[in-house]
């Protein structure tokens, strides 16, 4: 998945170079080790799993590793970034998926449009040419590509056609 996010992150305009690595919680080249090393945390860790009533040691504790040329992501990117770069990872899950499953499944964002600039919400709307795409907004940019949008008035969903003419209350 790791390719696909970073030709993701260039295609919605994320400057830099977008690295993606799985870390596991337990280490280990075999599966063996693995088990070992799994046996060595779950035993060390027992005791304060216990007192605290939530489990300290397994595979949900695996992490997706995030960096910006070559620094974390984390300690470097911006709000934008960070909202490009997730973007990006979401991309990729679905084109793996998409591979897997024999075509794309619906993508739901929501709020994604929030911290980006102009030209990356631009990008992020042209989405649906690759599969159907439904989000959530506050607002769109002046130069938005044409597509429907639907707005929620007092509990009711109304249909329109946007243009940069139509404004969204």
């Amino acid at each position: 998945m790791a390719p696909a996010a970073t030709l993701w992150y260039e295609r919605l305009g994320g400057e830099g170079r977008l690295g993606v690595a799985y870390q596991a919680a337990w280490t280990g080249v075999s599966e063996e080790e693995i088990a070992a090393d799994a046996h060595v945390q779950i035993s060390r860790r027992r005791a304060e799993e216990q007192r605290r009533g939530v489990t300290l040691a397994g595979p949900h504790r695996d992490d997706v590793l995030l960096t910006l040329d070559n620094r974390a992501l984390r300690e470097v990117g911006s709000q934008g970034q960070w909202r490009t770069a997730m973007l990006a990872v979401r991309l990729a899950e679905r084109e793996v998926m998409a591979g897997e499953v024999g075509g794309a499944p619906l993508l739901l964002l929501d709020d994604v449009l929030a911290e980006l600039d102009h030209a990356r919400q631009r990008r992020v709307l042209e989405l649906s040419g690759d599969g159907q795409v439904l989000l959530t907004a506050t607002e769109l940019p002046p130069d938005a590509p044409r597509t429907t949008v639907l707005t929620v008035e007092t509990g009711r969903i109304q249909g329109a056609t946007w243009s940069p003419q139509y404004e969204i209350s």
